[in-house]
């Protein structure tokens, strides 16, 4: 299981330094398979650097507050990381 830890969630830089030529070239999907089959936390961390500040702005718009917005973020892909082996390609998951 990855550790998640969202530190400033910004838009503009990655908060890990991620430079993973690879990764940066795999599509969601192929890092979703990559977690889910091989367990790559770089994979998932790759994951959680390009949707973070996505997840976490559209959870501030939903709960008005940082902190709480913030572990809703958190929560958002800990769900994620539990759920991706279940994760079909072309589907919403439903």
């Amino acid at each position: 299981m990855v550790a998640i830890f969202l530190p400033s969630l910004s838009l503009s830089a990655s908060p890990w330094g991620f430079h993973n030529k690879r990764m940066a070239h795999m599509d969601d999907w192929q890092l979703i398979e990559s977690y889910a089959r091989e367990g790559s936390e770089t994979a998932f961390r790759a994951l959680v650097e390009r949707h973070a500040g996505l997840v976490y702005a559209s959870a501030l718009r939903q709960v008005h507050d940082a902190q709480l917005a913030q572990d809703v973020a958190q929560a958002v892909f800990i769900l994620l990381a539990r759920k991706a082996d279940s994760l079909r390609h072309g589907t919403d998951g439903r």
